[in-house]
């Protein structure tokens, strides 16, 4: 295995122990794996406060709203967990989660995701969705019977303490 740092191969070995280190190392130019031109040059960790609308343009007021995300290259990777702590009078249209980046143009990856709820309000514990291009929300559905076939956007089920499990995975151009 050789590790190149800004073009000069810095360490060549068939194994490398790093379990004594007590400083992280950072390699700022990147990483090129293997000889190739492929570099991992774009890692982020981090945590993404987050919003629960709808497309008719009410806002959820959330008690638990932070979600982590881990961004490597241009696929994001998003979970934790939104809770309802006050819902908008009459709400209307599809629900709207906020995302930490925008969902790339012209992407080929778009996501689709499994959502799990709880709460007493809300009627389907599996929700599903997607993202679109050039935007930075996810779309989410309910996935019962009674709203895929009438086409309800399913904005009013969701009451004070519910909640949504997430976990969603999209590419960004970020």
């Amino acid at each position: 295995m050789s590790i190149v740092l800004n073009g000069t191969t810095g360490i060549t070995a068939p194994d490398i122990d790093v379990t004594a280190q007590t400083t992280v190392a950072a390699f700022d130019a990147g990483i090129t794996l293997g000889g190739s031109t492929t570099t991992l040059d774009d890692y982020e960790i981090g945590t993404h406060a987050s919003t629960l609308t709808t497309s008719g343009g009410q806002s959820f007021t959330l008690s638990t709203n932070t979600l982590s995300y881990q961004k490597v290259g241009s696929l994001v990777h998003i979970q934790g967990q939104l809770v309802v702590s006050a819902v908008p009078t009459s709400p209307t249209g599809r629900l709207k989660i906020s995302l930490p980046f925008a969902v790339g143009s012209g992407v080929t990856k778009e996501s689709a995701s499994f959502v799990l709820s709880q709460g007493t309000a809300i009627n389907s514990n599996q929700w599903g969705g997607f993202t679109s291009a050039s935007t930075s929300e996810f779309n989410l559905y309910r996935l019962d019977s009674t709203s895929v076939s009438s086409g309800a956007d399913n904005a009013g089920p969701v009451g004070v303490g519910d909640g949504f499990w997430v976990s969603i995975t999209y590419e960004t151009t970020a």
